[in-house]
């Protein structure tokens, strides 16, 4: 490894095993030092791994660029590359680089280093050559080596001379599935022509998921990965252009006569995967390979390397996300109706004691800069993961990007048994189980019950005769009530959704998986279409006017009664004919959604089978509910709001309607006890509420902290990586929206950009083309309607709207997670 690298290592166990490898000959390390040696270059770069630098850098990569090689390894090497092909028709020679910290178990350097493809003469090869050397000495393998605490090198590249193999089609295959995390699965992409093109992001690949052998004693799997490797699923890309090698070296494109063909056949791609499962074998753990087929069909694996999987961190540092919170405060909080948010939800998610041994001793949530956060630390040791299977993915969705990929690529990992038993030792001794609705056969019973509560409760809530003191203490309460239902449900929600994905069949999946009936979202979405062809605002109001654009679960955010303008906007589509009657689609989607049920029941005649239609079921209630509660909880804020109005005029005049929003529950506590003075709370509002403007004026901060700083996390020049929430492909212009009022030039086939979306959104998701958000979770309100509405959508992109530019055209794949920077071919 120390002289031959990490990819040229690994073709060559391959080769021993006689597995289809390119004839290929190795540079070893020694040959780099040589080169440096010899051109007087050794100081030089020791110097710029050392103190590192752009220009210093940068002047390195030209001198190695402009150098000699010494006499006998020019011969040498041109010799050796004339024997395998060099100068010849239809030869020529891909140089790879193989550095020696490159494809390892635990770090890849995928991209971090050259490779030059279709090397037809002598001078082509030997300026390759040198170019795989520089690239050992650029800005981004650099600054990879020192996140990963590489020790720096001055020499640390050998270059792999590979015979050039012109490809009728080619791909990676992933002999897990990156995605889920599911070992029982590998995941397939294929191309037209060169690889090239489709790991440079330039193409939208074929997509096959195969499942391999149960896991059985290696020589029994050796012998079921011949026959038993299965093709689950087929996603055509649509490929309309592929590379090829050039006449004169290099790649060029050509327009493809075969569009809309499979790139590969169930045979080819289970003759792939076994190809894989033997890699697999020989490395010891999950590979990532590249391979080609050539024009006679002959398979080659071109590269393989580790799907890297560092240990899991449960770590001491806490964790602090926007996560979750990002979603029902779309805008900034307000100290007022954080507070009396907080206090409830604490009563339900504070483990005083766990986090004191465990957790490093912070609270569970907090106020950054008007931004809620969430203490996650928790998940860290809540999750795990089942020899092979995916991890829980609703917990999973709460870390930073580079842990959860480690997670997904870990065969199995246990929980934090020492967490769990400190929380199930503090539920015990403090009986919380009373505290939620956790029978999830109740739990819908439960809000049914609840609901009906605060409607009758409603009336005397919002009576401007009643005690406002009284009045907000019986809302809290309410609100209690409230959240031991809806965490609960959510909880239910997002283990029987990742249950049925898995176990559905993937034909059904898009029609079963979504609200039985109509949710209030949709019916929402009627009632403004029907105001829009002429029906009555103050009745549509009155029904729905406690719903606001944003910000959903902040108690001062504003209204529809409050702003009947905003309901103008929301309807521009439906006025300008842009969408049709929205009634029309939810009946289609019910009928589709009943008509798969019943397909699962036909199909489910055994007593597992009659389980699942259960839980597909109880999925599909537990999606309606999700829905329906916000739609509810909104009535309850909008009077909680009615009420500390009415407190704070009755405080100071007209202006302490607004300025009480800008005051703390407790203090507002302390000045009913005469602990505070009325004046001084009054001048603390007041400056509150222009350091909350400094907030609203800068950007927001980072949706991950660990301990109070942001965690380093992995960029991409090319493409950015996200939660796919919603399947297909749509390539659009950008349009980026910090609230649906500002969509006025909102087109159809836009794509929705933002940070996160609420039910006030709900009318742009019937013209956008794809929805792309900083923040979300498989079950959050922009993730149903999109897979309601069959709209490709991405969330969990971190520093998304940074990354994008007004009016840019890009690509999201809702299927794969990903936003191509540019149009796919």
């Amino acid at each position: 490894m120390n002289r031959f690298g990490g990819k040229a290592c690994s073709l060559a166990r391959m080769v021993q095993h006689h597995l289809p490898v390119p004839e290929a000959l190795v540079l070893p390390v020694e040959a780099m030092e040589a080169f440096l040696l010899h051109n007087r270059l050794e100081d030089k770069a020791q110097l710029a791994v050392e103190k590192g630098g752009a220009r210093r850098l940068s002047s390195l990569r030209k001198s190695i660029a402009e150098g000699a090689f010494p006499d006998e390894m020019e011969k040498a090497v041109l010799e050796r590359g004339q024997s395998m092909g060099l100068g010849r028709l239809e030869g020529g020679l891909a140089v790879r680089s193989s550095a020696v910290d490159e494809d390892g178990a635990s770090r890849s350097f995928a991209g971090q280093y050259a490779s030059v493809l279709n090397v037809l003469e002598d001078q082509q090869l030997l300026r390759a050559i040198k170019t795989c050397w520089a690239s050992w000495f650029s800005d981004e393998a650099l600054a990879y080596r020192r996140q990963g605490d590489s020790l720096p090198r001055s020499a640390g590249m050998a270059v792999l001379l590979q015979r050039q193999i012109r490809a009728r089609t080619s791909g990676v295959l992933f002999t897990i599935n990156p995605l889920t995390g599911s070992w029982r699965e590998m995941v397939l992409e294929a191309c037209w022509g060169q690889g090239e093109a489709l790991v440079s992001g330039k193409i939208r690949p074929d997509r096959i998921l195969l499942r391999r052998p149960r896991k059985t004693p290696k020589p029994v799997q050796r012998v079921l990965a011949r026959v038993q490797v299965e093709a689950l699923e087929f996603e055509e890309g649509g490929q309309k252009r592929a590379l090829f090698p050039a006449p004169g070296g290099g790649l060029e494109w050509r327009d493809l006569d075969s569009l809309g063909d499979r790139v590969l056949g169930e045979e080819d791609a289970r003759r792939i995967g076994r190809a894989g499962l033997r890699a697999e074998a020989l490395a010891g753990c999950p590979q990532d390979i590249e391979w080609a087929l050539d024009h006679r069909g002959e398979l080659f694996v071109l590269q393989a390397r580790p799907i890297t999987a560092s240990p899991p961190e449960r770590g001491a540092d806490v964790l602090w996300t926007r996560r979750f919170f990002g979603e029902r405060w779309t805008e900034l909080a307000t100290p007022m109706g954080w507070s009396i948010v907080q206090a409830a939800l604490h009563e339900f998610v504070a483990y005083p004691k766990t986090a004191a041994l465990h957790l490093g001793g912070e609270p569970p949530t907090q106020l950054l800069r008007g931004r809620p956060y969430f203490n996650v630390t928790i998940f860290r040791h809540l999750l795990f993961k089942f020899p092979g299977a995916p991890p829980p993915r609703f917990l999973l969705e709460f870390l930073p990007p580079e842990e959860e990929r480690r997670w997904l690529r870990r065969r199995a990992a246990p929980p934090g048994i020492t967490v769990y038993r400190s929380i199930l030792a503090e539920t015990v001794s403090e009986k919380r189980w009373k505290r939620f609705r956790w029978n999830p056969l109740s739990n819908p019973s439960a809000w049914e019950r609840f609901e009906t509560e605060l409607r009758e409760a409603l009336p005397d809530l919002t009576a401007r005769t009643g005690d406002p003191t009284e009045q907000l203490e019986a809302a809290k309460r309410l609100l209690r009530e409230y959240i031991k239902i809806h965490i609960c449900s959510l909880l239910f929600a997002n283990i029987f959704y990742q249950i049925c994905e898995s176990a559905v069949p993937p034909e059904l999946r898009r029609d079963l998986l979504r609200c039985p009936v109509a949710n209030r979202t949709q019916e929402v979405n009627r009632d403004l279409y029907a105001l829009s062809q002429g029906g009555d605002k103050a009745e549509f109001l009155a029904r729905h006017g406690h719903r606001s654009s944003s910000s959903s679960w902040e108690i001062f955010g504003t209204r529809w009664q409050e702003d009947p303008e905003a309901l103008d906007r929301l309807m521009r589509p439906y006025a300008e004919g842009i969408l049709s009657d929205p009634e029309r689609l939810g009946k289609e989607q019910q009928q589709a959604s009943q008509e798969a049920l019943e397909a699962l029941r036909q199909s489910s005649k055994t007593p597992a089978g009659w389980a699942l239609v259960r839980t597909v079921e109880l999925t599909r209630r537990y999606l309606q509910l999700r829905e329906d509660q916000r739609y509810v909880f909104d009535e309850l804020l909008f009077a909680m709001k009615k009420i500390l109005q009415r407190q704070g005029t009755a405080l100071w005049g007209e202006e302490g309607a607004a300025a009480i929003a800008y005051l703390e529950d407790g203090e507002l506590q302390a000045l009913a006890r005469g602990e505070m003075d009325r004046g001084s709370l009054l001048d603390t509002a007041r400056a509150r509420r222009e350091l909350w403007k400094t907030y609203a004026s800068t950007p927001a901060p980072p949706v991950f902290l660990s301990g109070d700083q942001a965690p380093i996390l992995k960029t991409e020049k090319r493409r950015l990586q996200g939660l796919g929430i919603g399947p297909g492909v749509h390539t659009g212009r950008v349009r980026i929206l910090r609230s649906p009022e500002e969509a006025g030039n909102f087109e159809r086939g836009d794509i929705l950009v933002a940070t996160a979306t609420d039910p006030g959104w709900t009318p742009l998701f019937l013209v956008a083309g794809a929805v792309l958000l900083e923040l979300g979770s498989m079950l959050s309100h922009g993730a149903v309607l999109a897979r309601e509405y069959g709209l490709p959508a991405v969330v969990n992109v971190t520093d998304l709207l940074s990354k994008l530019e007004e009016g840019q055209l890009i690509t999201v794949d809702g299927t794969r997670g990903l936003v191509w920077l540019d149009p796919r071919e």
